[in-house]
């Protein structure tokens, strides 16, 4: 793991980086892939879970994409949502989503993530 990656509590979550790559059309654009497992608490809030670029690496300034890859959570959807001001983790069961402080604890999530 690169030394610029790490294990960082935000709000009720907790993101753990696992495998970067990066990519880069100049100097300065680089575009960075990667996964990262992301644990959630015994209390999500209405909306989704907060989450910023930063959370996943303080180098990073914008998420391009967020997408769940693997879960261990039987019929739940793990999404992101690009629209909102700061970025959102939802969780949903059958197009509906998980009521106000749901216990998700029990729940890790990997993402693949892209980020400038």
């Amino acid at each position: 793991m690169l030394g610029a990656f790490f294990l960082e509590a935000i709000m009720a979550l907790t993101v753990t980086p696992q495998r970067p790559f990066e990519m880069s059309r100049g100097e300065d654009d680089g575009i960075r892939i990667g996964t990262i497992q992301i644990t959630f608490d015994s209390s999500y809030p209405t909306g989704g879970e907060a989450i910023a670029a930063s959370d996943i690496n303080s180098g990073f300034s914008t998420i391009l994409g967020l997408v769940a890859i693997d879960y261990n959570a039987a019929g739940a959807l793990w999404g992101y949502n690009y629209c909102s001001a700061a970025g959102k983790i939802f969780a949903t069961v059958a197009d509906v989503e998980d009521g106000n402080a749901t216990d998700l604890s029990a729940n890790v999530v990997t993402f693949l993530y892209v980020c400038v």
